[in-house]
């Protein structure tokens, strides 16, 4: 399973998506592995379910010394070379009050894009229907 979201979520209710996110697809796949690069934000709360949940954490970190701005779309190749069964994406905030903090996230975008360009998996979290 891989993973990237935006920096800007890390709310509440963006952990509570990201959780049931995670929850669904450890349900799905029982033995996963999560990939992400450890941004901060949605990523660090990724990180820290793994970790409650006794799941293997892989780390794609962006090297911005040999990549520069390109690194985090370089990252994006190295999670999709992991061949995950499965790409989880959040772009943006589900908070109300931050949705309107600037545009998507360009990685996370990038990285279903890449998803479905190999014939991955992605789903996109998204806020609970009301």
């Amino acid at each position: 399973m891989a993973f990237r979201g935006a920096p800007t979520a890390d709310t509440a209710e963006d952990a509570a998506r990201i959780f049931d996110a995670l929850n669904w697809a450890l349900a799905e796949w029982p033995d996963m592995a999560l990939a992400t690069t450890g941004a901060k934000g949605a990523e660090k709360l990724a990180i820290r379910w793994a970790q409650q949940k006794g799941v293997t954490l892989i780390l794609a970190r962006a090297d911005f010394d040999a990549n520069g701005k390109a690194a985090p779309f370089k990252a994006n190749d190295e999670l999709i070379a992991l061949e995950p069964v499965c790409c989880l994406t959040l772009a943006g905030s589900l908070d109300g009050s931050r949705a309107e903090v600037g545009r998507p996230f360009g990685p996370a975008l990038n990285l279903g894009q890449k998803a479905m360009g190999q014939g991955l998996r992605h789903l996109a979290v998204r806020s609970r229907p009301h």
